[in-house]
């Protein structure tokens, strides 16, 4: 089967870690850690909540989460004012 060319390291020549594949060593690497194991999910979510509280703007918490919608984003700032809206 042949990947697309996204797929492949052009350093190493190796294929991209499939999500499963990925989670799993994510997973292995910190069940030792307090709170462990910790999932991607939660990854994405610590590093969306800490852009946010620095005071990310709107349209790249929206980028970074994958969300249309302003209102999603809610749940990632302790405060509303942890996001700041786009000049206009």
């Amino acid at each position: 089967m042949q990947l697309p060319p996204a797929d492949i390291d052009p350093d190493s020549g190796r294929a991209r870690l499939s999500y499963r594949q990925a989670a799993a060593i994510f997973e292995a690497a910190t069940k030792d850690m307090p709170g462990g194991p910790w999932t991607l999910h939660q990854l994405r979510h610590s590093a969306l909540t800490h852009a946010a509280e620095e005071g990310a703007w709107t349209a790249t918490l929206l980028t970074y989460s994958g969300h249309t919608s302003v209102a999603s984003l809610a749940r990632y700032a302790r405060q509303p004012r942890g996001i700041r809206a786009l000049a206009g």
